[in-house]
């Protein structure tokens, strides 16, 4: 096949935004626009998120008013991503609405759609495709496809035949070698002998060699992003790829790099490391890998114990929403003690013990407190600050956390109340039964509710999950210490207490309305 035909798309502002929460500045858009456009025909500028976050940056949205504020060079395609989760939300009957919302007229400076879909996906986005092509170019990016096998990918190219204008496969594990393409593109062509495209990751440093392959062996579009900026350990850099596929110099790139995504890559430090190659070994989905690695709570020795725990489970899908939550639901525990199995005896008062030494009490002072009015303490994770003895339960509620600190929640001896559901048996198993007791914690964005045997919340971080199990207990006076309750909290403490003070659940808004920060 002749390289130089091959269509070459870059989706920086895209894949990259994963990093940056796709604020990317005008300076910087309009540029990368001038200078991109030379060497590709197709850039992919931005997502297409159906549900409003106003964290996120103007190329989340790509609406229409956005796109007439930038300097679009005539000879340039642009498109924009829809995730296919965002499509069928409301039910196949719905998506044309859904679509209206998305695209609420003919936007003329788009000229292609892609959709990011999962194999078991397809079926039900085939309504929003028969849409879409009315007015855009539209292309299936298939996630996972070193997951497939040749019956899942004949049903796909089946589904998709004469539907669409390009099939595209990522490597969304990163954990693809070149020869495994081959077998993959070999299986693909028995079914599809349309465009074809590849978006490849870094994972596993392999992202270049494996685009080249599949363009050597037929496929005639490729993804890349400057300087790989794109998630996890990012995307083949797009400047390797003019060089290698359009033989051209890339002294223009380079320049554009210099002034704008050095700094970009000190800033976020993206690309290839250990972790993110044990990731793709291991086919554990990469954002586990760069939440952790982003997570100031985490630190490096933290980071090879939680890969070696979710080698041992399916991490290989990942809910942007809901993080690894999902995993409440998953995993059935027999025979276990709830909180229904607790006494609490006569304590009237709560404290919340959190692990930020900056605002812990004096320690002294703090114990002399527990033991002077008989508080019930919680304390989460594996704080230290007080005496053991003092403590009644420790709690975890993030799956992250836990599996981090699995071990040294092995030597406490503290009993311990998580989340049901929250680990597969064979990493529990690594804990003393007796000392373990369970609360179902359910989350959903938005709304609260606490009950006798789970809680809804809308974040499953632990002082969020401690407070709905006092809730729970009916304390009507509930302390905290040792947390950081500023604003800009990282950990966003103060807006999860916020969310839920300003809950119109009556039982949560009744015991919350006396929360003394001490």
């Amino acid at each position: 096949m002749n390289r130089r035909n091959t269509n070459l798309l870059d989706c920086t502002l895209r894949d990259g935004g994963y990093y940056n929460n796709w604020k990317f500045n005008k300076n910087l858009i309009n540029d990368y626009l001038k200078v991109i456009s030379d060497y590709v025909d197709y850039v992919e500028i931005g997502f297409r998120f159906l549900d409003k976050d106003s964290s996120l940056g103007e190329t989340a949205y790509t609406k229409s008013n956005f796109l007439k504020s930038i300097k679009k060079p005539k000879n340039v395609k642009l498109g924009v991503m829809i995730n296919a989760s965002d499509l069928i939300f409301y039910g196949n009957k719905n998506i044309p609405k859904v679509i209206k919302k998305i695209f609420p007229r003919k936007d003329p400076k788009i000229k292609f759609v892609r959709i990011a879909c999962h194999s078991f996906e397809v079926e039900k986005i085939l309504p929003a495709i028969s849409i879409l092509r009315k007015n855009y170019y539209v292309i299936v990016n298939i996630m996972q496809i070193s997951e497939l096998s040749e019956i899942i990918i004949k049903k796909v190219c089946k589904l998709l035949k004469n539907k669409i204008s390009c099939l595209y496969i990522a490597d969304s594990l990163g954990s693809l070698t070149s020869k495994q393409v081959i077998d993959k593109n070999n299986k693909i062509r028995k079914y599809w002998h349309g465009d074809l495209g590849m978006h490849a990751h870094d994972n596993m440093k392999n992202a270049l060699d494996n685009t080249l392959t599949a363009v050597k062996h037929g496929f005639n579009w490729a993804d890349g992003t400057i300087l790989g900026m794109g998630r996890g350990a990012g995307n083949a850099k797009i400047e390797d790829l003019i060089k290698k596929i359009k033989k051209r110099k890339t002294t223009n790139i380079d320049r554009l790099i210099n002034n704008h995504f050095v700094n970009l890559k000190k800033k976020y430090k993206w690309g290839f490391n250990e972790f993110y190659n044990s990731a793709g070994k291991y086919k554990i989905h990469p954002t586990y890998i760069q939440t952790i690695l982003n997570d100031k709570r985490y630190k490096k020795f933290d980071y090879k114990k939680i890969i070696n725990n979710l080698k041992e489970i399916d991490a290989s899908r990942y809910n942007p929403n809901e993080l690894m939550y999902s995993l409440f639901d998953r995993f059935t525990k027999k025979n276990i003690k709830t909180l229904n199995n607790i006494n609490l005896g006569n304590q009237k008062k709560a404290l919340i013990l959190g692990s930020n030494p900056n605002n812990l009490q004096n320690k002294k002072l703090l114990e002399d407190k527990i033991k002077k009015e008989n508080y019930f303490v919680l304390a989460l994770n594996t704080t230290k600050h007080i005496n053991e003895k003092l403590i009644d339960y420790r709690i975890s509620s993030h799956p992250l956390r836990l599996t981090s600190e699995i071990e040294n929640f092995r030597k406490t001896n503290s009993k311990i109340i998580l989340p049901t559901g929250i680990l597969p048996e064979n990493i529990l198993s690594r804990l003393d039964k007796k000392k373990l007791y369970f609360y179902n914690l359910i989350i959903k964005p938005n709304l609260i509710k606490i009950s006798k045997d789970f809680c809804i919340l809308p974040s499953a971080i632990s002082i969020a999950f401690a407070i709905a199990i006092l809730i729970k207990f009916r304390f009507n006076y509930i302390e905290l210490s040792g947390f950081d309750l500023r604003k800009s909290s990282a950990d966003n403490t103060f807006d999860i207490l916020k969310k839920m003070n300003k809950t119109k659940n009556k039982v949560a808004f009744k015991y919350l309305k006396n929360l003394n920060i001490i």
